[in-house]
């Protein structure tokens, strides 16, 4: 028989008492420790279209000065007439646009090796297909085209490029004279 103490609980009792405060102590600390959480959560991206430049397919890719009789003064093709040169940008929507004009000839060169001198050339970019009345600006191959281009929210763009031809000379060689217009567009 266990011996009883002071307060008449045997010390066995007392015992199996404190041992089972601590079987549920730690059934309770290692219930928590064991508890365990967790989310998902989804990746996505969408794959738009390469930026591509062309020059506009026919006629309206080439910047036209027109049949011009031999002596006939300087010409001017505005970046907003028809006979403007056009280029074609396609790509994401929205995107920003760094226009660079990597080449513009200063001259037109023809039949025998003559020539016939561009001098201003200008730009204006838009973002639909009519270029009436579009504010045009003086463009070279030292600096991007100013302002803050942009494609349409369908991913278009256009770029209409005119300029000055000079005078034709009086005894010029008749024929065609073509040169070539370069740019660079880039999206960051």
């Amino acid at each position: 028989m266990p011996f009883p103490d002071n307060s008449g609980v045997s010390i066995s009792m007392r015992i199996l008492t404190t041992l089972a405060r601590a079987a549920v102590a730690v059934a309770l600390v290692s219930g928590t420790a064991a508890a365990q959480v967790s989310a998902s959560m989804t990746a996505t991206t969408t794959i738009g279209a390469a930026l591509s430049v062309t020059a506009a397919a026919g006629v309206t890719g080439t910047l036209r000065f027109g049949t011009l009789a031999q002596g006939a003064s300087p010409t001017v093709v505005a970046a907003s007439s028809s006979n403007a040169g056009r280029f074609d940008v396609a790509g994401i929507a929205s995107s920003p646009l760094t226009i660079n004009y990597t080449a513009l000839p200063a001259t037109l060169s023809g039949p025998g090796g003559q020539t016939i001198g561009i001098g201003t050339y200008t730009a204006c970019y838009l973002t639909t297909n009519v270029n009436a009345g579009c504010p045009s600006q003086a463009i070279s191959t030292a600096a991007p085209m100013t302002g803050s281009p942009a494609l349409s929210v369908g991913g278009a763009g256009f770029v209409f490029v005119g300029a000055t031809l000079g005078t034709v000379g009086v005894s010029q060689a008749l024929g065609t004279y073509t040169g070539t217009v370069t740019i660079s567009i880039t999206s960051p």
